[in-house]
């Protein structure tokens, strides 16, 4: 309902998290555990999106459960979540996620105006409390705005994007409001109604094709009435969206909120997502969220270089290889001569000689024996693999599964141990009533640790496939895990046989058939490693008519004469001239002792005014502090010659005379580590094109006297380090990185890292010595 008169200042932010997703494409592991329980780099998903919402200033938060209801409540029991939040689980019995909001407005539960909607798989570092304003001016300007939608650029990259949906949009280009929603996989044309284009006469309107839909929403009370109201609404997507939009006239109004390329939102659909997310979080896509923030209370890792963190405890032989993006948890052991690379590994998971692990995920208490081969699979709780088998990509082992020995799986093919006559009774839930009645035990031991004990267990005596012989001819094929083997393969096929009613919350059975027409199998299209499924998605969003492509631009931007580079290089060079007017205006005499909060009070309404990222203001920042600096030099050097040393000399002089008093007001741009590349560039750019023949040869000094003031840390040029070993290594930044000076000063920094946390790592070893003396 919505809030009182006089209530609004008293109310307190609520949330409305859905715990279940309400499809099948996590299956068959969802048959044993909730998906939002399920570790995403060893920290369960749920935790994620309850961290984030606290963070926003969320401070009552309601988690709907359907499915294994009792699980989620288990564990938000058990876990100390931040003390600002209060959190609370409610229970839906629908199908559907649209029974489950009618039965939530039932409850009268929601009296926050706005409130937040969102899925408990959602992992994001966006400013949520942004968007919330933003839906508030929204409200403000047009009473009947409803919700607020989060949004994501995703281009032409693949690896957010799921098959199951092909989302189309058309909106205000002004105000954002969407007023054309699309989301139909078998649609080949966009149709604009004669309504919205009369409705649009003589305003400009975007069509969108690169926009990712977050999971996260900003409502207004109207939508839960609208649910209730209507009960053909199943779902948000299909639903909700699709025909409010649609009916201009008597409609709820939504509008977009499109993130910014440095926040971070995206929403696990299904393993191949969920693959690609996790390795966004470990590669610190995601900050704060990465492994070495350990904000759940059971892990402690520590980051080092290029992306590996370990916790104390692991035992890693000294001829085993571990490569980039790659976690390793208390507990794991990796024997010689084995390479494990960009993968995730658990509590107590056990690997043999010579193993080979590509971009896996193994959960906790896994045990991989010797000469087992693995890429691009997913093995979960208390699952064996024994000696020489192999593992192709896209492979799902689901919980206390065993492969036997010299067994090959097929590619992405999903095991599971429950017979397939547990599916139907399983999505009614719960613990307590489980056809799978030879499971119960597991199951009880397949629930993290909450409250600061994550995987502190001992492990489970899983080697033995005995705690399940009892029923091993019901979900074993040994012609898939071999004689000694448990599991069976899972097909989508058995979900449709098994459902009588249409119960997913996209539409999953005509997105499989729709698939299956153009080619790709219901299995791959959803799988890790599916690199033809990633091929076709970007042929998707690169493929124009040729009509379009004979303009050379994007027509929308042809025809209004703008260009997004030029646009950012525009507001960098206004931002340069206010850094050089400033400076100026005080005299040679004055930069030291200057008040320079009137002009960072310019440079922020600048920003805010056209909507640029803090990057592309530090660009600016530094791009002016160069510009001085570069006319210094050239002041210094005789008339009509070229630039000497001893000009070079004096231009980093003059850099560091102005950089060092300014940079209290550059730092307070600096949201985060990757807002520090925008100095980094400015640096690049004039060293490679600018003024190269005075930063070019003064580059590494030029980053030392913006690491000296302050303006960039360790953290931050590491981050550019790892983007320039990563990148493309025939771009000229490439070449620039590879310079002997530049990679002295890359030596440097790593060593002084390394420096760090040896020091680090001796401090805690005397404090262990201490205790251990005390004791």
């Amino acid at each position: 309902m919505p809030p009182k008169r006089g209530e609004e200042d008293e109310q307190k932010l609520q949330a409305l998290l859905l715990a279940d997703s309400f499809t099948r494409t996590f299956r068959p592991v969802t048959l044993e555990r909730p998906k939002v329980l399920c570790p995403l780099a060893c920290v369960p998903m749920l935790d994620y999106t309850i961290e984030f919402l606290a963070a926003a200033g969320v401070q009552e938060l309601f988690i709907v459960c359907a499915n294994k209801a009792e699980r989620v409540k288990q564990h938000v029991r058990r876990t100390q979540f931040p003390s600002s939040i209060s959190v609370e689980c409610v229970t839906t019995h629908g199908g559907t996620a649209g029974d489950a909001l009618r039965e939530v407005d039932n409850m009268a539960i929601i009296n926050s105006e706005p409130f937040i909607l969102i899925s408990g798989d959602v992992i994001s570092n966006m400013n949520l409390k942004k968007a919330i304003e933003l839906h508030l001016i929204n409200r403000k300007l047009d009473p009947e705005c409803a919700m607020t939608k989060v949004l994501k650029e995703a281009g032409a990259n693949p690896s957010l994007r799921s098959p199951a949906h092909d989302l189309v949009i058309t909106m205000d280009a002004e105000t954002r409001r969407i007023t054309h929603w699309q989301d139909d996989v078998e649609a080949d044309t966009v149709t604009l109604s004669p309504e919205l284009l009369a409705e649009q006469r003589g305003r400009d309107f975007e069509t969108r094709y690169d926009l990712l839909d977050c999971g996260i929403d900003i409502c207004s009370y109207e939508v839960l009435g609208a649910f209730s109201d209507n009960w053909d609404y199943q779902n948000l997507r299909g639903d909700f969206c699709r025909t409010e939009v649609g009916n201009i006239e008597l409609g709820k109004r939504i509008y977009a909120h499109v993130l910014p390329h440095n926040e971070y939102a995206a929403k696990v659909e299904d393993f191949r997502t969920y693959a690609h997310i996790t390795a966004d979080v470990v590669k610190r896509c995601v900050h704060p969220f990465a492994p070495d923030n350990n904000f759940y209370g059971g892990v402690a890792f520590r980051s080092q270089r290029y992306n590996c963190y370990r916790e104390d405890g692991t035992d890693v032989d000294r001829a085993a290889h571990v490569g980039e993006d790659t976690v390793l948890s208390r507990g794991v052991k990796i024997g010689p001569n084995s390479r494990v690379e960009r993968c995730v590994l658990g509590r107590n998971c056990v690997i043999g000689e010579n193993v080979h692990l590509t971009d896996c995920i193994l959960w906790g208490d896994v045990t991989v024996e010797d000469g087992v081969s693995a890429e691009c699979s997913i093995l979960c709780d208390r699952v064996v693999v024994h000696a020489n088998a192999i593992v192709p990509r896209g492979c799902v082992i689901s919980i206390g599964c065993v492969v036997d020995e010299g067994m090959a799986l097929p590619p992405f093919a999903r095991v599971t141990r429950r017979p397939h006559d547990s599916l139907h009774d399983d999505d009614d839930d719960t613990d307590d009533d489980d056809s799978g009645g030879d499971f119960d035990e597991d199951e009880q031991n397949d629930e993290f640790d909450g409250g600061g004990d994550f995987g502190n267990r001992p492990p489970s005596p899983v080697a033995s496939p005995l705690s399940a012989a009892s029923n091993r001819t019901t979900f074993t094929d040994p012609t898939i895990v071999g004689d000694d083997g448990i599991g069976r393969l899972w097909s989508p096929n058995e979900e449709d046989d098994d459902s009588d009613e249409d119960d997913d919350d996209e539409g999953e059975v005509s997105v499989f058939d729709a698939l299956t027409r153009m080619g790709f199998d219901a299995m791959k299209r959803e799988s890790w490693g599916a690199h033809e499924v990633d091929e076709w998605l970007a042929g998707l969003h690169n493929e124009f008519p040729p009509d379009l492509d004979d303009l050379g631009e994007d027509p929308v931007l042809e025809r209004s004469g703008m260009d997004p580079l030029s646009d950012i290089q525009d507001f960098m060079n206004t931002v340069s001239d206010m850094i050089q007017d400033c400076v100026h205006g005080l005299g040679d005499d004055d930069v030291a002792g200057a008040d320079f909060s009137d002009l960072l009070m310019e440079v922020k309404s600048l920003k805010f005014s056209q909507n640029k990222d803090w990057e592309d203001c530090l660009a600016g920042f530094a791009q002016g502090l160069l510009v001085l600096a570069g006319t210094k030099a050239v002041a210094a050097g005789a008339a009509g010659e070229a630039v000497d040393a001893a000009s070079r000399n004096a231009a980093i002089m003059e850099l560091r005379r102005l950089a060092i008093p300014m940079a209290p007001m550059g730092r307070k741009m600096v949201q985060s580590e990757a807002d520090e590349l925008g100095v980094i560039k400015a640096v690049e750019a004039f060293a490679l094109s600018t003024a190269p023949e005075i930063w070019a040869p003064q580059f590494r000094f030029a980053l030392q006297i913006f690491l000296q003031a302050e303006l960039l840390t360790d953290d931050g040029l590491l981050l550019w380090v790892t983007m320039r070993r990563t990148g493309a290594q025939d771009a000229p930044e490439a070449e620039l990185f590879n310079k002997p000076d530049t990679q002295a000063f890359v030596d440097w920094l790593e060593e002084s890292d390394d420096e760090s946390e040896s020091g680090d790592d001796s401090e805690s070893d005397s404090e262990d010595g201490s205790d251990s003396d005390a004791d």
